[in-house]
């Protein structure tokens, strides 16, 4: 991994209750939630903290849309006040909100599967406990794009508990440091 958003690697093992991976995606959802609450607030402040920039923000119906207003306000702010730092900075700041919503996309639109289910799971290194009725991961849904469940292939994606833990961690140090690079900015 060289960025704290690149793609996890598969999980080492699966938990025997499905409410686990259920808490996991309530972490993933609750965190990258701050995050853009925090890119909102960064966007209302490039126009002085009035409440229109934040609306405009938004009204982005995906996540891309929505780092164009960001960056179309930013760009305004930044010919104003002019700091390259900074500049390179917020640049640094979307691009890593820009990786993390793709992990949260996956989890967000991923499906609790029992991994026992799925082909690929029932000879691989992933540690499934045959003694347990069930082992959940959250893996894409079966219509995902290159993957199918009963090919014996790697799926592009699958989380367990920690992992899911993992990446919300991640998103709050992002969470705190957008939210900090504001601070940081003058008026």
């Amino acid at each position: 991994m060289v960025n704290p958003w690149d793609p996890l690697p598969l999980p080492p093992t699966a938990e025997p209750i499905w409410k686990q991976i259920a808490l996991g995606i309530g972490l993933v959802v609750s965190e990258w939630e701050s995050v853009e609450y925090e890119l909102g607030i960064l966007c209302s402040h490039f126009c002085g903290g009035t409440l229109y920039p934040f609306k405009e923000y938004g009204k982005g119906r995906i996540f891309r849309e929505r780092t164009a207003v960001i960056a179309r306000f930013a760009e305004k702010y930044f010919v104003r006040i002019c700091d390259q730092q900074k500049e390179g900075e917020f640049d640094r700041l979307i691009k890593a909100s820009i990786g993390f919503s793709d992990r949260r996309n996956e989890v967000v639109h991923g499906l609790i599967l029992d991994a026992k289910n799925v082909t690929f799971f029932q000879n691989t290194p992933l540690v499934i406990d045959k003694l347990k009725a069930h082992q959940y991961v959250i893996l894409p849904h079966l219509y995902a794009k290159g993957w199918d469940h009963e090919l014996r292939k790697p799926p592009p994606y699958a989380y367990n508990f920690s992992q899911m833990r993992q990446l919300a961690e991640r998103m709050e140090v992002l969470h705190q440091s957008i939210k900090t690079f504001k601070e940081s900015l003058p008026e």
